[in-house]
């Protein structure tokens, strides 16, 4: 299935809404991320989420840099 780029006024009604949602359940998100954090089975994977996650930004980076 092909990954399909979506417009940019799509892009901003995503961002748009994505942002409302956000705020309107950020004390929920806290809560959870919190629980989540402090359980005992999830100690380890917080350090392999962040490399992770760096990782994927650096080469998001690097693709946006070749493109310019």
């Amino acid at each position: 299935m092909a990954k399909t780029e979506l417009s940019t006024a799509a892009k901003q009604a995503r961002a748009a809404y994505k942002k409302q949602w956000r705020e309107a359940n950020k004390e929920h998100i806290s809560k959870y991320q919190k629980e989540w954090h402090n359980r005992e089975e999830n100690k380890g994977k917080r350090a392999i989420y962040q490399r992770n996650y760096w990782e994927n930004v650096a080469k998001a980076a690097e693709v946006m840099n070749e493109e310019n």
